[in-house]
């Protein structure tokens, strides 16, 4: 029997978009004061998560003060949450060369090439801002994401990011991982967050839906059954407010992180590592210490519990759930690719009947 290393849903390059590091300096506020009212306006929505009305305001600042770095700025991390990378990366760089004192510019233009896939120009600007702002406080994130950028480039360059599955890049190195027909259904259990201060009651609930949604995914060739005890579990799924207990030395980055065992037979052609069990755990709360939203939420179950099903690593992909770093142009749902993986994966079992919750 093997114990696998931890799987992280970043692996150490997790999109980290700061809001609170603009410097409120006087420059750096449009002169004009309908733009400056609108600029505070637009401010107060983003930190309440009104992202359209956010972006609504900003737009009409940068109309009246185009020249204004801050706008650009402050509209960049507006598109960014919207999943709009293009229109992120377009305001970044027009707000890089009208305010450079920005510090997180150049991180969050990186963050921008990664979401794109273009991971060369993500390390590119990663290097740039470490270089050009050693004492700031985001260094060591970005020193980490250069390191993980340089083990994967390679690795996803050769891959086909558009065909239709990413099933032979997981099987390269090692042969497939996945849970037998024996083991169906699956038992899983679900930590009802009951011992955490201000746990939504429906989390567990959406960690649930988003494992039903890799099962029907598979064509119901995996089945799965929840039990009221964890010591009973194939899957055990439980919540940390707590970055470091997801990685030794973690960088705060990771939203979530899930530890497989598994055995193999020797004589088994295929190479195929049977899974025993897996444990699941996910960081509830961003890496400002504030509650993550049900998007983000689901979209780390969704992953997680993609690794946990056997996707024995990442796409390359941004729009796959399985992207290997967090994207904001990825939806809170599995993508076509990430389906047609974990149908490839399972192919050759036979669909069960699903056992009542």
């Amino acid at each position: 029997m093997h114990r696998k290393r931890p799987k992280l849903v970043a692996i150490a390059l997790g999109l980290c978009l700061i809001l609170c590091a603009v410097p409120a300096l006087a420059d750096g506020f449009p002169n004009n004061p309908e733009a400056r009212s609108l600029v505070q306006q637009g401010s107060e929505h983003l930190k309440n998560k009104e992202l359209t009305k956010a972006r609504e305001v900003l737009e009409k600042a940068l109309q009246i003060e185009p020249s204004s770095g801050l706008i650009h700025f402050r509209l960049g991390l507006t598109y960014s949450k919207l999943g709009n990378n293009e229109a992120a990366l377009r305001e970044y760089l027009a707000s890089l060369e009208l305010q450079p004192h920005i510090a997180v510019t150049a991180y969050n233009i990186g963050n921008c090439y990664q979401g794109l896939g273009d991971l060369d120009k993500a390390r590119e600007w990663f290097e740039k801002y470490v270089r050009e702002e050693p004492g700031d406080q985001l260094v060591p994130m970005a020193q980490q994401r250069i390191e993980a950028l340089k083990r994967v480039a390679g690795k996803f360059k050769a891959a086909n990011k558009e065909g239709p599955d990413y099933f032979d890049t997981l099987i390269a190195d090692k042969g497939p991982e996945k849970w037998s027909q024996e083991k169906m259904p699956l038992k899983v259990f679900i930590d009802t967050g009951r011992n955490m201060k201000d746990f939504p009651k429906e989390w567990p609930a959406i960690m649930y839906e988003s494992l039903q949604s890799w099962v029907q995914a598979t064509e119901n060739r995996i089945s799965i059954v929840a039990v009221p005890n964890a010591d009973q579990a194939d899957i055990y799924c439980d919540w940390t407010t707590d970055a470091r207990q997801l990685k030794a030395n973690a960088t705060g980055a990771e939203s979530g992180h899930t530890d497989v065992e598994w055995a193999m037979s020797r004589k088994d052609p295929t190479r195929t590592r049977n899974l025993i069990r897996a444990r699941v755990r996910i960081l509830i709360i961003d890496s400002k210490g504030r509650p993550i939203d049900a998007d983000s939420l689901k979209k780390t179950c969704l992953h997680e519990l993609g690794h946990a099903l056997g996707i024995d690593g990442h796409s390359g992909n941004p729009r796959d759930i399985m992207f290997f770093g967090e994207s904001t142009s990825c939806l809170p749902a599995l993508s076509k690719r990430d389906k047609a993986t974990i149908q490839k994966l399972y192919s050759d079992q036979t669909p069960v009947k699903q056992q009542p919750r």
